[in-house]
């Protein structure tokens, strides 16, 4: 004990008595957490002033371990918990039991244009029933206009063409008259070819003017075809679901109306990798929609997920739902039940 005394006097003097007595106390602190862990029975605290003044080697803080008696100990049952994922087996539905399931439209198209353009006009309204070709918005085509009508001018231009008819016609009847004389030995050969030659380039220049009139009727197709893409239509019919610009704003390749297609629509079910196989497509299934008076739909499989997705073990379905009163709005919430057979 006089080493022990000495040997703390030591630390000290070295150290400081506080930062002994802290090292004491975490000392002590963790082996009274190893003995918690090690022999849950065996933690007795005590008052070392009660039991002996001499016993305390550090401080009146000091905590005392000794075996607690055998009727205070407390025994700790530990048992096996076994992972649920591995000790229960989940019950997969049955192919004829309702499933939930969402009905989304069956197209959703972000109408737009390539160009850079100021909007003219949008013609449509949100909620608004459209038909497919119908023009939704129209950018401002000004220059396009002036194109087109320049093309279609030079296209129908016609007085060159009669000239190298004219100059045609005049070469043939040189080219006779020249042979004529040629035959009675009036005109040299040279003279009845150079009428043959005037022929020839008088048929050639007017077939180079009907070719530059066709390429002036097809200068003409392309300026239309410019202008036509400054109009926006509806590539089906559906409902205008939003409009993203007004007039008067600049159109940078964004899209300006939002069309959905909700005739017929779409049913999209999730099914656990244990129906796979027992859903194809063709396979009829009754539909309930979550709405207030909705009564029983008929769809049909028309979609069926080739890969499993590895981690929810699940795969996907899609079904046509016909929607011919468009009474059934989309994103609305169902229930499915697959029939069997076809």
């Amino acid at each position: 004990m006089e080493s022990f005394r000495a040997w703390k006097a030591a630390l000290e003097e070295r150290h400081g008595k506080t930062a002994v007595r802290n090292a004491a106390l975490v000392s002590a602190f963790l082996l009274a957490t190893l003995t918690v862990a090690l022999a849950p029975g065996m933690i007795e605290a005590r008052d070392p002033r009660a039991a002996s003044p001499e016993a305390d080697p550090f401080a009146d803080d000091a905590v005392w371990l000794a075996p607690a008696p055998e009727a205070e100990r407390t025994t700790l049952a530990y048992a096996p918990v076994e992972d649920e994922g591995f000790a229960r087996t989940v019950a997969a539905p049955a192919l004829t039991d309702k499933l939930d399931c969402l009905i989304q439209p069956y197209e959703i198209a972000e109408v737009g244009s390539a160009l850079v353009a100021v909007v003219q006009d949008i013609k449509v309204e949100r909620a608004e029933m459209v038909m497919a070709g119908q023009v939704l918005a129209e950018l401002d085509s000004s220059v396009e206009v002036a194109a087109a009508d320049v093309a279609k001018a030079r296209a129908d231009m016609a007085a060159s063409i009669r000239a190298r008819e004219a100059s045609l016609n005049l070469g043939a009847r040189k080219r006779e008259r020249a042979k004529e004389l040629y035959g009675r030995n009036v005109v040299s050969e040279d003279l009845r070819d150079e009428a043959e030659t005037e022929e020839a380039l008088a048929a050639a220049e007017l077939a180079r003017a009907l070719e530059m009139q066709e390429l002036s009727k097809l200068e003409h197709e392309q300026a239309l075809k410019r202008l036509e893409r400054r109009t926006i239509r509806s590539p089906f019919d559906g409902v205008v679901v939003d409009r993203h610009k007004a007039t008067g704003e600049v159109v940078k390749e964004e899209p300006i109306i939002t069309v959905a297609q909700i005739n017929p629509l779409r049913v999209d079910v999730i099914l656990p990798a244990a129906l796979y196989g027992r859903v194809a497509a063709g396979q009829r299934a009754e539909v309930w929609p979550e709405l207030p008076g909705a009564g029983v739909e008929v769809a049909q499989v028309t979609i069926v997920d080739r890969v499993i997705d590895p981690g929810s073990g699940t795969f996907g379905v899609k079904l046509d739902l016909p929607n011919d009163d468009l009474t059934i709005p989309s994103g609305t919430n169902c229930q499915v039940r697959f029939l069997e057979g076809r």
